[in-house]
């Protein structure tokens, strides 16, 4: 299949690049260091799955129309990139990849609602150097409409993807994509302390805060009418029990879960 990857950044790349090795073509479409270093030596990834380069095509913007297209740019270039290959993406199914909940209303308002699927990306992956990605943990993904049940193409589109990025399909992703963005407001404790979610856990003030983070987040969530929906590694049961315990007890179960992390890494990334 001809699929276009909208966002040559960590994620963009390494489900790309996945991609490319079950044999899909592939293009890559980002920023002109990261185009040229794709054209030059094609797409190094190495972390969890091994070292490997894959050979991928690279441009900075479409010339043609694929089958499928990925949009993997955060939620601020969303609507530049879509301004400037809206004429390549007609007819076109297109997968948002943000995390945050406002991306699908953005792309609801350029491409025709048959169109348009969403996912959760449950992958963690870093890049430093043009065309070079490090894959910390190749994850999974969770696919379904923005709203409302699967679909036929739902299931065809998670049929491509599957081999590549183990993917399963929801009936409720609107509420994995909140679940996620609870979980996702922990972020900023380790941007703020330069300090990784496990040693965040560590301390007592700030595991409290985290705690609170989440337990406002959930209240957000019921008062917008949204039932959250269980992501693999993520329990709704435990998340709602960590809201309504005491602080001290909520964040010693905190502690508890993020100490079971795998890495020390700060965890960073945006949430709308």
């Amino acid at each position: 299949m001809r699929i276009a990857v909208l966002g040559a950044g960590a994620i963009g790349c390494v489900i790309g690049g996945l991609l490319g090795r079950e044999g899909h073509d592939v293009t890559l479409v980002g920023r002109p260091d990261m185009v040229r270093a794709l054209q030059e030596s094609g797409l190094r990834m190495e972390g969890a799955l091994g070292a490997m380069t894959v050979p991928v095509d690279a441009a900075g913007s479409l010339d043609f129309r694929p089958e499928l297209a990925l949009l993997a740019v955060k939620t601020q270039d969303v609507e530049a990139i879509l301004r400037a290959n809206r004429a390549s993406l007609e007819g076109v199914p297109l997968v948002t990849m943000q995390n945050g909940v406002r991306s699908d209303a953005i792309v609801a308002g350029w491409l025709p609602a048959d169109e348009l699927l969403s996912s959760v990306v449950m992958i963690t992956a870093t890049y430093l150097t043009p065309g070079q990605v490090t894959i910390v943990n190749r994850g999974y993904l969770v696919l379904g409409r923005p709203t409302g049940p699967r679909d036929a193409l739902v299931q065809r589109v998670a049929a491509v993807l599957d081999p590549a990025v183990p993917t399963s399909v929801s009936d409720h992703l609107v509420g994995a994509h909140w679940l996620k963005l609870i979980m996702n407001l922990n972020n900023a404790l380790p941007a703020l302390t330069n300090l990784s979610l496990r040693e965040v856990a560590r301390e007592p003030f700030l595991r409290s805060l985290a705690v609170s983070l989440m337990r406002e987040g959930v209240a957000v969530a019921e008062r917008a009418g949204i039932a959250l929906e269980p992501l693999r590694d993520v329990s709704v049961r435990t998340l709602r029990l960590l809201t309504r315990l005491p602080t001290p007890v909520a964040a010693r179960l905190f502690a508890s879960r993020a100490g079971n992390l795998g890495n020390d890494w700060p965890i960073l990334g945006s949430t709308l």
